[in-house]
């Protein structure tokens, strides 16, 4: 049996370069916005798949870059005391309620729009067939007549901060990342949509 391979050297260059493609989220701003003004953030939980995983990596990056981020579980117990349980669209009248019940300036939520994680992928051949290895994909087993792959992960995520005073959106964007790996892939996304809301904020001196 025959099998041809890539050069491992070219194949780990071109996973590099998909796992940094997307880097440039893309990103809209309310005009004239003084985001000078918010000082405390709350995430909400994000709609779709690992909603809520995605909130609390949110809140970590956040509060890496400095943000004043509100304690989340605090934050659900007393949403659902209110009946307020909200996450992804949020009206006017609840953000207004959310910024009067929790001293907040504005509020953090979106949706997972991709979610395609990392799996392990079997392709059956017969014997003395050329196989090719296909550049972006990782071998986790080989036989006589099988190859056994693992694929990247695809997310997307559209993530937007609300004025609580206003119920307006200020600011949105929407990123989507190929990864090594599920977790990973959800940490990229994420850090990429921080730091693009981070750049809309006044320089600190």
């Amino acid at each position: 049996m025959k099998i041809r391979e890539i050069s491992w050297f070219y194949i780990l260059i071109v996973v590099f370069l998909c796992f940094i493609a997307g880097c440039a989220p893309r990103m809209a701003v309310k005009p004239g916005y003084d985001f000078s003004k918010i000082k405390r953030i709350a995430v909400l939980n994000f709609d779709g798949e690992r909603g809520s995983a995605v909130a609390d990596i949110f809140i970590l990056e956040l509060m890496k870059k400095g943000f004043d981020v509100m304690e989340r579980k605090k934050l659900e117990s007393i949403l659902k005391e209110q009946d307020l349980g909200v996450s992804g669209r949020v009206e006017p009248s609840t953000a207004k309620a959310i910024g009067r019940i929790f001293g907040v300036d504005a509020i953090l939520t979106g949706s997972v729009i991709q979610y395609l994680p990392a799996q392990k992928r079997t392709v059956l051949f017969s014997l003395g067939d050329t196989v090719v290895i296909i550049p972006g994909l990782y071998v986790v087993e080989r036989g006589d007549n099988y190859i056994i792959y693992l694929t990247d992960a695809e997310i997307g995520i559209s993530a937007r901060m609300i004025d609580v005073e206003t119920g307006s959106i200020v600011w949105v964007a929407s990123e989507s990342y190929r990864g090594f790996s599920t977790d990973s892939t959800f940490q990229g996304v994420i850090l990429s949509l921080v730091d693009s809301l981070r750049s809309v904020f006044p320089k600190k001196k």
